[in-house]
């Protein structure tokens, strides 16, 4: 079989299972914002041949493995809030910083692989979405506000291709314009390209890998999500008094008769911009400064603080396989900074420039996310230690609390 069929035939696999996914998972999983189940991405593992996928064989998607691919999934949702009405109103710079302490609060992580990066989050693009890109930016080249938004929209674009019965930006690839069709196989082709260099061994390729498939993914459930598919099935079924969103006199030639064409909604700029602040001002508010002055009074005062860190030094110790040496050397980096940070040592972080606090801040982070993902798979490949890494786990907080307080 040559490679360009088995491209196509890993391509075709998984939009076949996605799709049938989406109607055979339980409710509660398929009204999921994004959220991917690990039993879901471990069978399209076991199944996918070739490629980054079919590298995998049969090994079940790790619990990190899983949150790698649903932030890829998750940047997707949040790049949205990079277009001409986000872009406007904010710097680049604060919309990150925004995305990243969301990102930290869905996930958990926020450092490394799990970072939000410029090019990680990228921008708005109606073809990552199957958005109808009618009345874009009212027709203004939205490229003056960023180079990486879309031109103008073509009025082909918004076409139905009668050899498909869908919008031609959706899938009709034979026009000037880019379509949701050819942006999936790009990045699925990107996916496989960079997840067999992880063959070598890289970890930071197969983050990469994983975060590609997650970015796929979205585009995929989005036909769903985004589209009149669902009453068109329902039509199909029989029940002919559905609205199919389009007029009663907009209809196509199928095999199966006339039908209204397949089309998806347009997206509300201001409308997620408002969402998204609405996000962070609740999250801001459920983590209020009163909460955090008593969570860090506890971690100060409560039972088995520990100033010098020592316990939890020696947590890492009782790690199997030597987990934790490693952990112990980033611990004595953050100690030094707790001895420069110390209440007598003259500290004053008013004085520091927003390079440097962003840098000492940045330390911290990486030593919690690291603990963390070191407890994880620590768990994953030696069951029964759960009082060990609760342990560990209510010790670090314990560290980072009483290390940010000064900050």
């Amino acid at each position: 079989m040559s490679k360009r069929s088995r491209n196509h035939d890993l391509l075709l696999l998984l939009i076949v299972i996605t799709i049938l996914l989406v109607f055979l998972v339980d409710q509660s999983v398929a009204f999921g914002a994004g959220n991917i189940p690990s039993d879901v991405l471990s069978e399209i593992a076991k199944k996918a041949g070739g490629g980054i996928l079919g590298g995998m064989g049969a090994k079940k998607f790790g619990g990190l493995d899983i949150k790698r691919v649903y932030f890829g999934n998750w940047l997707r949702d949040y790049s949205q809030a990079m277009d001409v009405a986000g872009l406007s109103k904010l710097a680049r710079q604060t919309i990150i910083n925004l995305v990243m302490a969301l990102g930290f609060l869905a996930h958990g992580y926020a450092t490394d692989e799990f970072e939000v990066t410029e090019e990680r989050l990228g921008v708005y693009l109606p073809v990552e979405h199957i958005d109808n890109p009618k009345g874009y930016n009212d027709g203004q080249d939205a490229r003056t506000v960023h180079p990486g938004l879309r031109g103008p929209v073509d009025p082909q674009e918004l076409q139905i291709d009668p050899r498909t019965g869908m919008k031609n930006y959706i899938a009709n690839e034979n026009g000037t314009w880019d379509t949701s069709a050819a942006c999936i196989r790009r990045t699925l082709l990107k996916c496989i390209e960079v997840g067999r260099r992880a063959k070598g061994g890289s970890d930071a390729d197969s983050y990469e890998a994983y975060r590609l498939l997650g970015t796929a993914l979205h585009t995929l459930e989005d036909l769903t999500a985004h589209s009149n598919w669902c009453e068109l099935s329902l039509r199909r079924l029989g029940h002919g008094q559905v609205f199919c969103h389009v007029g009663d006199s907009c209809q196509i030639d199928t095999p199966s008769g006339r039908a209204p064409p397949l089309v998806t909604g347009v997206f509300g700029a201001a409308d997620f911009l408002h969402s998204l602040l609405g996000e962070a001002s609740d999250h801001i508010s459920e983590a209020s400064v009163s909460d955090l002055t008593k969570a860090m009074t506890t971690a100060r005062s409560g039972p088995g603080s520990d100033p010098s860190g020592d316990a939890l030094r020696s947590l890492f110790f009782q790690m199997p396989s030597g987990g934790g040496n490693g952990l112990s050397q980033e611990f004595d980096n953050l100690s030094e900074i707790r001895s420069r940070t110390a209440p007598n040592s003259g500290f004053d972080p008013a004085q520091m420039s927003p390079q440097e606090l962003h840098s000492t801040l940045w330390k911290v982070l990486k030593f919690r996310d690291n603990v963390c993902k070191s407890i994880e798979r620590t768990i994953e490949k030696i069951p029964g230690l759960s009082t060990l890494s609760e342990k560990i786990s209510n010790a670090v907080n314990k560290f980072v609390f009483t290390t940010l307080e000064p900050f």
